[in-house]
């Protein structure tokens, strides 16, 4: 587990986790990565963080021995608000129904 992570997140894995889901999907999944604590330095004071934004649907882990790349519907960074990511993600909802 990279220095700065909490818990572990549980990957999933079947033969359609690694695919973008279609718009006829029941669910949808929206993830919003909350800013960094202004205490989550490693020991040479360079922010660690265990994640990175890849694209609007994809973000790292940055887990040892490998990285692991996990696909959402919609992947906020951490400079989205939480007002900006809920008015995107009803937008979003809108758009679906």
């Amino acid at each position: 587990m990279a220095p700065g992570c909490k818990s572990e997140l549980r990957n999933v894995t079947n033969s359609h986790s690694n695919q973008p889901s279609n718009e006829d999907d029941a669910i949808k999944v929206f993830v919003r990565i909350r800013p960094a604590e202004e205490g989550a330095r490693s020991a040479d004071g360079e922010q660690s963080l265990c994640l990175s934004v890849l694209s609007q649907t994809a973000l790292r882990l940055h887990s040892n021995p490998d990285p692991k790349t996990f696909v959402f519907d919609y992947v906020a960074g951490m400079d989205t608000t939480q007002v900006l990511g809920t008015e995107n993600l009803f937008f979003q909802l809108k758009y679906i129904m």
